[in-house]
């Protein structure tokens, strides 16, 4: 009985290991399959990238907007962690080191152009047009 326990445990561990080293699973959200499979990015990347996105306009917004903005983005933190984890705690002065840290994410010039517009519209649809407009004036 044990072994049959521990052999049934094993497969289970093992099932679950390749889905390890992608993205925590709280970051497996509509947002970034939309983006995975839109633009052909990995979950990872879409929400390391939402977090780039997201600490992009945390220097451009005052800080009330930027909560605004946030919490209208579910598991934002999450995103914003991920994207220090994976390029570390950047400041970003305009759009070019915007994009710069996408690319460092992996992204293609092509994905990079289509990725912010598919945030922002995101942000709209769950946030509504106060958040989306946050995020486009942030953007500017």
């Amino acid at each position: 009985m044990q072994r049959r326990n521990f052999v049934v445990w094993t497969t289970f561990v093992i099932a679950a290991l390749p889905g390890c080293n992608t993205m925590p699973p709280q970051l497996s959200t509509s947002l970034t399959k939309s983006l995975s499979s839109g633009l052909g990015i990995s979950e990872a990347q879409a929400g390391a990238g939402v977090g780039t996105v997201l600490n992009y306009a945390e220097g451009k917004l005052s800080s009330t907007d930027f909560t605004t903005l946030t919490k209208s983005v579910p598991v934002a933190d999450a995103y914003i962690k991920a994207a220090d984890e994976r390029l570390g705690s950047i400041k970003m002065a305009d759009v070019s080191s915007l994009n710069s840290s996408l690319g460092k994410l992996g992204m293609t010039s092509d994905q990079i152009r289509k990725f912010v517009p598919a945030v922002t519209e995101y942000v709209g649809k769950v946030g509504g047009d106060s958040a989306k407009n946050l995020l486009v004036s942030a953007m500017r």
